[in-house]
């Protein structure tokens, strides 16, 4: 005979018993899912791996934590520096395919998957829990935490938030460039930490709250930022920052050295319709003097 036997919920008791075993189940769905979490903040206050497929860059070493896997180490650094030096995704794929890299599973990569690396912050020696909600990629779930120096480090720190500022440039579907202390920040004409990362839009103003730091976009019209490379943005907005009597021969300098020749002629054909003292000090900069 089965001992497993219907419920009649028509009747008092069976109604009775389903409401205990929906009860216990629920209890022990909870119980489940509260030991599954605490395991997991046990293995990153051991600086373990949590489970899944170990990111580009890494294995996991018999213990379970992480080891930097030199080969591939190679090619994150790769990708690090083509963004920076304003690749785009398609460009960064071709060369991982150029050079034979795969994917943990063998195949190739997306331009989604090249993304996903950028914002690793493994890459920096963070390993985090609870990084966001269901519903908001952006938004931290309330259970989150995060743990520094917990793996070996790939990506300097400098280097991740530069990669994360390019990225803002084109969140929300709109057309972006840094302004203010962040503009000035990338180009080494200041050192000083800002709290808000600031960028004008041709979208709404908006702000976020991105891993720790706040970006905010200020709207402007679409002529002050289109057919701009990032470079030539970064330099305009950067000296409208200073304002005319700032800009120093040491800081036209710092500017010049800081790009490349490439960029400098990007500049000199771009800003034409920048502010005249804009326009005579981007000459100055790429060696050209005064008009």
């Amino acid at each position: 005979m089965s001992v497993c036997k219907s419920i009649d919920i028509s009747t008092a008791n069976g109604k009775l018993t389903e409401g205990v075993k929906v009860a216990v189940a629920a209890f022990y769905s909870r119980d489940l899912s509260i030991k599954i979490k605490r395991g997991k903040k046990e293995n990153l206050l051991q600086k373990k791996h949590n489970g899944g497929i170990s990111p580009l860059g890494y294995d996991i070493a018999p213990d379970g934590t992480y080891v930097i896997n030199e080969y591939e180490a190679i090619a994150v650094k790769k990708i690090f520096s083509m963004k920076i030096e304003g690749a785009g995704y398609g460009k960064i794929v071709d060369w991982l395919k150029a050079n034979g890299y795969k994917t943990k599973r063998g195949g190739d990569y997306s331009k989604g998957a090249i993304h996903d690396i950028l914002r690793n912050r493994k890459y920096i020696g963070v390993l985090e829990l609870g990084k966001s909600t269901k519903h908001n990629s952006r938004k931290k779930a309330d259970n989150y935490m995060e743990f520094e120096d917990a793996l070996p480090v790939i990506i300097e720190k400098k280097d991740f938030l530069t990669v994360e500022k390019i990225m803002a440039r084109r969140r929300n579907g709109a057309t972006n460039a840094s302004c203010g202390n962040t503009a000035l920040n990338l180009l080494g004409i200041s050192t000083q930490v800002t709290a808000v990362w600031s960028y004008i839009s041709d979208g709404p103003y908006k702000t976020y709250e991105w891993n720790s730091t706040k970006l905010e976009f200020k709207h402007r019209t679409n002529k002050e930022i289109t057919g701009l490379s990032y470079m030539t943005s970064l330099v305009i907005q950067a000296l409208k920052t200073l304002g005319k009597s700032n800009v120093t021969p040491d800081i036209i300098q710092t500017l010049s050295e800081k790009l490349s020749d490439d960029e400098k002629q990007a500049c000199l054909k771009e800003a034409t319709e920048a502010t005249d003292w804009v326009y005579d000090t981007i000459r100055k900069m790429c060696g050209g003097g005064t008009q």
